[in-house]
């Protein structure tokens, strides 16, 4: 989904580098970055799952020479999705409004069901983004042609190229065939974008904006992010928690007396705020009425450290779930804002009870002692 900004004259266009593990994904995206020429470039960005090897690769740029369409400049924004990279949430978000595709193809032995599944998955995930891959522009790139087990870029894309896309060979990490594959697949999705202006619809979509100020990069990678964040957490409410299986169960003891009469009916946020994490639940009375919000702040502290003072807490911000890894020390108290309880106020408690019982129970002995001598005397 190409972008046509009329505040600044400038087309902005989406091409992603989509391969299989290995293939030269992101060796190609962090050469291209080095040597394209242009006038403006962002740096190099990476961002992704933290658990996995290999990550996307971003930047955006202006290419020098003159503008190829008359009026406007233009700006690319590049990416890659390696074929390690297995999250499809995060496959979706890359691929989403994606203008052009360069396939990285893998030219080395054992190599042909690996090129082929990954051919497979991107058709699978522009399908779910609304788009056929047969009209979108394309081009395959077969790198490592110079290993001594690789196969000509011909029996390579055999079955890779049912659709006759441009092919080119290379050897990404010697610079060899990254510019050239760059410029076919940018002329390609030129000429789509001119075709639009003409009035020739076609697979690219010119969205037109008119904002005064551009996205920078920072800002366009914090939106990847978030997006992917709140991804995850829909589809894992909406399945993959059901299938979790439950952890030890730990009771805190608290009592919130203003809550007396009502039931927990939402979960409305979680975050994490250095050492603890806040809850914040909704809370439904029985009888019916106005529903609160009871904010829970469990505190990660050793079990025998001292009581926290009672905090009483600003109105919080809703924020999406986080995932929280596992800590050597539990909570044991919850603080409120209408007060706390933990348990060494639970222990002070028992003591003071037993003092009461027993200084009961001897006063009445004494008494008991004293009629009986009046009684009898």
């Amino acid at each position: 989904m190409a972008l046509i900004n009329f505040a600044h004259r400038e087309i902005t266009a989406k091409v992603v580098y989509f391969g299989a593990p290995k293939a030269g994904c992101n060796t190609n995206v962090q050469v291209l970055h080095e040597i394209v020429r242009a006038y403006e470039r962002s740096r190099l960005h990476e961002f992704g799952p933290g658990e996995e090897e290999e990550r996307t690769r971003y930047f955006d740029y202006v290419p020098e020479g003159t503008a190829p369409i008359t009026g406007f400049s233009t700006r690319f924004r590049v990416y890659s999705m390696p074929g390690g990279l297995l999250h499809p949430v995060h496959r979706g978000e890359v691929l989403k409004g994606t203008d052009a595709v360069v396939f990285i193809a893998d030219a080395r032995a054992g190599k042909d069901q690996t090129n082929v599944d990954a051919l497979l998955e991107l058709e699978r995930s522009l399908a779910e983004q609304g788009i056929e891959m047969g009209s979108l522009p394309m081009v395959i790139q077969v790198n490592h042609t110079d290993d001594d087990t690789a196969s000509s870029p011909e029996d390579v894309t055999r079955d890779l190229n049912p659709y006759g896309f441009p092919v080119i060979q290379a050897v990404a990490r010697d610079t060899i065939g990254v510019l050239e594959t760059h410029k076919r697949i940018i002329g390609v999705t030129i000429s789509r974008i001119r075709d639009n202006l003409s009035g020739n619809e076609t697979s690219i979509t010119l969205t037109a904006v008119h904002r005064a100020t551009r996205d920078r990069d920072e800002d366009i990678i914090q939106k990847h992010i978030e997006a992917i964040a709140h991804a995850e957490h829909t589809t894992q409410t909406t399945g993959d928690y059901a299938k979790l299986p439950r952890g030890t169960e730990y009771e805190i003891p608290f009592q919130p007396r203003d809550f007396a009469g009502m039931r927990p009916v939402e979960l409305r946020s979680t975050s994490v705020e250095g050492d603890r994490i806040v809850v914040d639940i909704v809370m439904e009375r029985l009888s019916g009425g106005q529903p609160r919000v009871l904010p829970l702040v469990l505190a990660n502290r050793p079990t025998d450290a001292a009581p926290l003072p009672s905090v009483v807490t600003a109105s919080h911000t809703p924020a999406p779930l986080v995932s929280v890894s596992p800590t050597a020390s539990l909570p044991d108290k919850i603080e409120l804002n209408h007060g706390s309880y933990s348990t060494e106020m639970h222990e002070v408690a028992q003591d003071v009870s037993l003092w009461i019982g027993v200084a009961g129970t001897f006063g009445g002995l004494v008494a008991g002692l004293l009629l009986g001598f009046l009684f009898w005397g």
